[in-house]
């Protein structure tokens, strides 16, 4: 679990959504210096490995919420074929779970994606 938040984490830093105004910005420079340039790498090496572990568990919404993040980032990258591996998985974990909600945000998410 707590791979799958600090992969979430840096998948946010990427995005840009962390969700901090400009006091939280500041306040953390820091971190953000120090942890930016390797965002992607951090987020990969934590979310794939929340992968795999949540399916050796058999998680589906672990597996589903690390894929979406995941696609996400590289969504932000421009890495769109692997943007689309990722988000195709997150939508089949959440169509075995029945979240029509999360279904849906991402097939938004996959529209956007020449």
């Amino acid at each position: 679990m707590a791979d799958l938040v600090l992969g979430s984490m840096y998948s946010q830093i990427i995005i840009g959504e962390t969700g901090i105004g400009l006091k939280g910005v500041v306040s953390n420079l820091g971190f953000l210096i120090q942890n930016v340039p390797g965002a992607m790498k951090k987020a990969e090496y934590y979310l794939l490995k929340t992968i795999a572990e949540a399916k050796r568990i058999g998680s589906d919404f672990m597996v589903s919420q690390a894929c979406l993040d995941l696609g996400l980032a590289y969504k932000a990258k421009n890495k769109n074929d692997k943007a689309l591996k990722f988000l195709a998985d997150a939508k089949d974990g959440y169509q075995r779970m029945g979240a029509d909600i999360n279904i849906k945000r991402v097939e938004k998410i996959l529209e956007t994606i020449s």
